[in-house]
């Protein structure tokens, strides 16, 4: 929803933050937008 709002979700290292991976657990992220 944040990304078609135009804002991004991303790790703390600056990576998007992907889903569906095989990896329950989220790590630390930063969400923006306008």
């Amino acid at each position: 929803i944040l990304s078609a709002a135009g804002g991004r979700v991303e790790t703390t290292t600056g990576e998007p933050l992907c889903y569906g991976k095989p990896q329950f657990e989220n790590p630390y992220f930063i969400a923006c937008g306008d």
